[in-house]
């Protein structure tokens, strides 16, 4: 990642960021660029395997991990976790695909709440970055042109993950638009605590795409990473989504990570200030 384009709010010597889900695609390279620049990081996984595993491929003194092996309720792990960080970065979510609307639902919606509210218990948390998903305002649609704004929402793969019906499921799978309407859900959970509960770091939600990009070694490829990898395997399936979620002008491809990571940097050091930005196409 390129130096920091503005002076950061939290500076790297004085500065812990925990990063949930360190085991996972993304937020291995938040965890990787925060190193780089001198922050320290606490991870998050949800086993002490997952964690070890994260130790050795960061391979730093600057870097710690510790178990928080259930996301779905609150808890000492959760609140632990978030005891001494300047600034929360929220990656963890249910990538499963798992097509139970009411397990992954409502445990993203009870982990984005149990951490926020450790967050302002504990105090001392400066910031709050939340990674939701370009799925938390549309479902793909090919073609078909849109407008959306900061009000914008995926109701329509909340009411379709529910009632088990509608236009969404048929191109997309039912897992996936599980998937988006946790994402919606989650993300639309805090806004609502941000509302309610006015605490006192800021909050920002990034909403990226699907992203695709450098593995590290040791490192998890992830959900939409595996797509690349699944190409190339006899006699496996490899899900892709539309072309127009990799392609922009000139037949360039979009869905590189580390447009993702640096936003969510940004973010979460204090470089900028956005509310909901949007990586949709």
């Amino acid at each position: 990642m390129s130096p920091l384009p503005h002076k950061p709010a939290l500076d790297p010597p004085s500065t812990t960021l925990l990063v949930t889900g360190a085991s996972g695609y993304i937020a291995s390279h938040i965890v990787n660029e925060a190193l780089a620049l001198g922050y320290t990081v606490r991870g998050t996984a949800r086993t002490q395997a997952k964690c070890d595993a994260t130790s050795k491929i960061y391979n730093s003194p600057r870097y710690s991990a510790v178990v928080v092996p259930d996301f779905g309720r609150p808890s000492q792990e959760i609140e632990d976790a978030v005891r001494g960080v300047q600034s929360v970065c929220m990656v963890a979510g249910d990538t499963t695909m798992n097509d139970d609307p009411d397990q992954v639902i409502k445990s993203v919606v009870v982990g984005v709440e149990a951490f926020l509210e450790a967050a302002r218990r504990v105090g001392g948390v400066k910031r709050f970055t939340l990674t939701s998903s370009s799925t938390a305002v549309m479902m793909p649609k090919p073609g078909v042109e849109i407008s959306v704004d900061v009000n914008t929402w995926d109701d329509e793969a909340v009411d379709a993950a529910w009632n088990k019906s509608g236009e969404a499921i048929g191109p997309n799978g039912y897992g996936f638009v599980v998937y988006a309407a946790s994402k919606t859900e989650g993300e639309r959970a805090f806004w609502k605590f941000k509302k309610e509960k006015n605490p006192e770091f800021v909050c920002n939600a990034v909403l990226p795409d699907t992203n695709m990009g450098r593995v590290l070694e040791g490192g998890s490829a992830g959900v939409t990473g595996v797509i690349m990898i699944d190409l190339f395997r006899e006699g496996k399936k490899a899900f892709l989504p539309p072309r127009e979620l990799f392609f922009g002008l000139g037949g360039r491809v979009r869905a590189d990570v580390m447009q993702s990571i640096s936003l969510m940097l940004l973010m979460m050091l204090g470089c900028i200030f956005v509310l909901r930005c949007w990586m949709g196409v």
